[in-house]
């Protein structure tokens, strides 16, 4: 049976081979950067905590075990996760000072969205947990079922039918046909 293309590729970033992690950036980064946009609130911000998520996975690397695909992005959604706990504590550190310099009025909103993407926003900041990081990793980083399974320990039949409720819940607090 042939070598699957990403262990081969994770196989040659454990032992350091060059451009293997190049390869594997280029993969993994827009998935990355797709639901760490959601996340953040900047592009900056976006950019600055997908590049950690990045530096932390190629150092994690040489301690992951391949046997699948999906397993993999479970791995790297790990990882995701506690780099995006780490920058929402910073964050949280920084407003806390920022607070006790600067008056609330005197502090200008760091982006304007449009009202659709607001309202998406909103509706997604309304589902639970769950659900809204099913509707993001597909939607927006584009995982497939199997790997959101996973990522946060279900079935695909699970991940799926968690979807479709979602997806139903967001068309019903959008006011839309899903």
């Amino acid at each position: 049976m042939p070598e699957h293309p990403l262990r081969t590729l994770i196989t040659a970033c454990s032992r350091l081979e060059t451009d293997s992690f190049q390869q594997l950036y280029a993969i993994v980064q827009p998935k990355v950067f797709s639901y760490v946009s959601y996340r953040t609130n900047t592009r900056e911000q976006a950019i600055d905590v997908t590049q950690d998520i990045l530096i932390e996975l190629n150092q994690s690397l040489p301690k992951f075990a391949y046997h699948s695909d999906a397993e993999f992005f479970g791995f790297v959604f790990t990882i995701t996760r506690r780099v995006l706990a780490r920058h929402y504590a910073h964050k949280h550190t920084k407003a806390a000072r920022v607070q006790s310099d600067v008056e609330l009025d005197e502090i200008a909103p760091v982006e304007s969205e449009s009202e659709m993407v607001l309202a998406v926003r909103q509706a997604l900041e309304k589902l639970d947990t769950a659900e809204r990081d099913i509707i993001v990793l597909h939607h927006w980083s584009r995982y497939t079922f199997g790997e959101i399974g996973a990522m946060v320990n279900m079935t695909e039949g699970a991940v799926r039918t968690k979807h479709h409720r979602a997806r139903s819940k967001l068309a019903h607090l959008l006011d839309v046909t899903s």
